[in-house]
């Protein structure tokens, strides 16, 4: 069962990603520092999925691998915590909550992980 959750929150974080992207190009008519980072947030969101994908889907994973997995992830949770020290609503708004807490589920297991090797 926690195989199946970990295998979910990594899917999330790379599905959420492509969507970011996928919402950033298609309003990047021009380049604005906004534009740019939330393009940004998008592109961690793909590569902290697919490290944690890959690491879930390995038979096992090696400790680079579970490290690079923890990296994305652990990234994805700064971003939610200097978003909310910033003062700005954008850490609150939307599914952003949700996309920081799969971010910290993916950095536990990642974590979980590194640890067991």
């Amino acid at each position: 069962m926690l195989k199946l959750v970990d295998q979910l929150a990594a899917a999330a974080l790379l599905l959420v990603g492509a969507a970011h992207v996928a919402a950033a190009s298609r309003a990047f008519t021009e380049p604005t520092e906004g534009r740019v980072w939330f393009l940004s947030a998008g592109l961690l969101g793909l590569v902290a999925g697919l490290a944690n994908l890959a690491r879930t889907r390995a038979g096992r994973p090696d400790r680079l691998m579970s490290l690079a997995a923890l990296a994305g992830a652990l990234a994805i949770v700064l971003m939610g915590v200097l978003l909310t020290l910033a003062g700005t609503d954008a850490a609150t708004r939307g599914p952003a909550m949700v996309v920081f807490a799969v971010g910290g589920l993916a950095a536990a297991f990642s974590l979980r992980d590194l640890l067991r090797r």
